[in-house]
């Protein structure tokens, strides 16, 4: 039985490029195979991303795409979704206790807003917006009443983006969600400001 194809990352030359080498099989009319490693442009300059690129080229290849169809795919730009779900990932390999209730807030709050954008386009009002959402929004517990989220879980779910958003290639600058502060809103019991 052949080994699993996982290809290999080719170091950047001069123009800083990631690229990758994954061996393809081609049966010719004679019933010979033949193998072959062209070398692909992963079109980016972070080793992490081209990792991430890599493996959805060779999942792309082993299902059948066209090379071509394949290389485009891989070099798609990627959607907060598909880096949230790989951060998790990370997260429960490094036994971080925090990460399953990290992946419980990103699941149910932000990845339906914004898990289908790119990473790189998400700004700090699509993160304003899934604050807001949230601080107006209400939840129910099994036959009670429907009640505000509480300022702590907002606060939560705006660390988990925070900490979702500065991870990304190390660099904090870029992040959203540092300029964002939580909404504040009226305490329905006390009348006071509390921030959410």
């Amino acid at each position: 039985m052949p080994r699993a194809r996982i290809g290999t990352l080719v170091p950047p030359t001069a123009d800083g490029i990631w690229r990758a080498r994954v061996t393809k099989t081609k049966t010719l009319p004679n019933g010979r195979e033949l193998s072959e490693r062209p070398l692909y442009s992963l079109g980016t300059t972070d080793k992490a991303l081209a990792r991430r690129k890599l493996a959805k080229l060779v999942a792309a290849l082993e299902a059948g795409h066209d090379v071509l169809d394949a290389t485009e795919s891989a070099n798609a730009p990627e959607r907060v979704k598909d880096y949230a779900s790989a951060w998790h990932t990370k997260r429960e390999a490094q036994g971080v206790v925090m990460a399953p209730q990290e992946w419980r807030y990103l699941e149910i709050h932000v990845l339906p807003s914004i898990g289908h954008l790119p990473l790189c386009d998400v700004t700090a009002g699509h993160v304003r917006a899934v604050l807001d959402d949230l601080a107006m929004g209400t939840y129910r517990r099994e036959g009670g009443p429907e009640r505000p989220y509480r300022q702590q879980m907002i606060a939560h779910v705006r660390a988990a983006m925070h900490r979702v958003s500065t991870r990304r290639g190390g660099r904090t600058s870029s992040s959203p969600t540092p300029w964002i502060g939580c909404a504040r809103r009226r305490c329905a019991r006390c009348g006071k400001s509390a921030l959410s």
